[in-house]
């Protein structure tokens, strides 16, 4: 049990350590031009958020699964708030730490809806196991 509270907690800084980087990088000096700036009409950079935080859902479910149990309601709560808190906390550090990004209310969407996505998939994920266990 203590290697996977140790192997959760560095896969959970090694997230966080990323998603900063991707938040302060200025990408603005790289050779960009082949890459699309939408797909399906949707701003690349809406679906990287998304992506981001889908993936921060499912990160801290499973460091919490290591921790002591709550309901799943609690658990599910407490994700949407962890979620939102690091999402309004990474457009602040954006608008404060640099002058190459801003402040963007679409993008803090674009993380809830990573963030409840990931928050339902677990939930049906756990519903197909509860099913096919019986």
């Amino acid at each position: 049990m203590k290697n996977k509270n140790i192997l959760t907690s560095s896969i959970l800084w090694g997230y966080i350590g990323v998603v900063l980087f991707l938040i302060l990088y200025d990408f603005s000096d790289q050779n960009m031009t082949d890459i699309p700036t939408t797909i399906l009409g949707i701003p690349l950079d809406k679906i990287a958020h998304f992506m981001m935080f889908f993936s921060f859902a499912i990160i801290i479910y499973i460091y919490r699964k290591y921790h002591p149990k709550i309901k799943w309601l609690q658990r599910s709560i407490v994700l949407l708030i962890l979620g939102v808190a690091f999402a309004i906390t990474t457009e602040l550090l954006q608008l404060t730490l640099t002058s190459y990004r801003s402040f963007d209310i679409l993008d803090i969407i674009a993380d809830i809806c990573g963030v409840m996505t990931g928050i339902a998939l677990i939930k049906v994920r756990l519903l197909v196991l509860r099913v096919t266990s019986k």
